[in-house]
């Protein structure tokens, strides 16, 4: 087919609608790079061309070809001046390469992982104990504090003091099962005095830690019923009455609740199990020789870590 030139705003096009050139159609040359039809389609396609009314005239059509030939030719510009070889770019383009190499090699490998329903139950079951809450208990406190130097008598009448209180919390209005306002009046502890004494959940859990001393723990999780009291308890910071606000059984989370969790968390292993089985094939096609010594002498670029100290400079002469 003739080739007919028509210049345009500075930039060359081929008049008529198509070139064929070793079984491609052309739509124009630029130097020595070719826009073919169906890169042009993808153009349009990638601006929105499936829109109504998008390139439904030639003048739209023109202008989007002018400004792929205005890139063109910078490209063959750019070239021609040695920037396909500039560190940056190459570095851009290996870059650019390995993207392209992953997804065409890896990444499809990848979206067919799955996780059968057998392997999500085995690992329920195998893991079930990682997602039991233990049995807890709520409880209820009167402090009353004892400086460090206390003698064994202020303790003593500290003892009887919370003895005493002890008998007013077991005629309170057996509904109650807090301290009501007898820990606003005997409690030195600011955050639950005035929740009837009320603190937070301590769980059977061993592992867990409170800001309550130990004895007070331990003679919280031996109360059984909601409402029990326990013993005047004497510690190294003062002296405690406890009582038992509720309890709440151990419990396990159903399969059902974790399954999609676990399903996400399977298909990761899955996915970096086989990335990391990639990279390790990549590795094994391609020879890799490592100078250590020079490694080992090059040095950092950053700051050095705050627990290593630089030595300080030599003194000027």
């Amino acid at each position: 087919m003739r080739r007919i030139l028509l210049a345009v705003t500075a930039t060359v096009v081929f008049a008529g609608v198509l070139m064929v050139r070793a079984d491609v159609e052309v739509l124009a040359l630029v130097g020595e790079s070719s826009i073919t039809a169906a890169s042009f389609r993808q153009e349009m396609i990638r601006r929105g061309g499936t829109l109504p009314g998008q390139y439904a005239t030639v003048e739209q059509r023109r202008a989007l070809l002018n400004e792929m030939i205005l890139f063109e030719a910078q490209v063959e510009r750019a070239r021609a001046d040695g920037y396909d070889q500039d560190p940056v770019v190459v570095a851009l383009q290996e870059k650019a390469m390995v993207r392209r190499f992953q997804e065409d090699q890896l990444e499809a490998s990848l979206q067919t992982v799955e996780i059968s329903e057998n392997e999500l139950k085995a690992f329920y079951d195998a893991h079930a104990a990682d997602y039991a809450r233990p049995e807890r208990r709520q409880a209820a406190v009167i402090y009353m504090a004892a400086g460090s130097d206390a003698t064994e008598e202020e303790l003593q009448a500290l003892e009887a003091e919370a003895a005493a209180v002890k008998a007013e919390a077991a005629q309170l209005d057996p509904g109650t099962r807090h301290f009501g306002a007898l820990a606003v009046r005997h409690s030195d502890d600011r955050v639950s005095r005035y929740r009837g004494g009320v603190i937070g959940w301590l769980a059977t859990d061993s592992r867990q830690t409170y800001k309550w001393d130990p004895e007070v723990v331990a003679a919280i999780m031996a109360l059984e019923e909601p409402g029990e009291l326990g013993p005047v308890v004497r510690t190294n910071s003062g002296i405690y009455l406890v009582r038992l606000v509720d309890r709440d059984a151990a419990k396990t989370r159903p399969y059902e609740d974790l399954r999609d969790g676990f399903k996400v968390q399977l298909l990761r292993q899955k996915r970096d199990e086989l990335r990391a089985t990639f990279m390790s094939d990549v590795l094994e096609g391609v020879p890799v020789v490592i100078n250590d010594e020079m490694l080992a002498s090059i040095d950092p670029v950053g700051p050095p870590a705050e627990n290593e100290k630089t030595p300080p400079p030599l003194p000027g002469r």
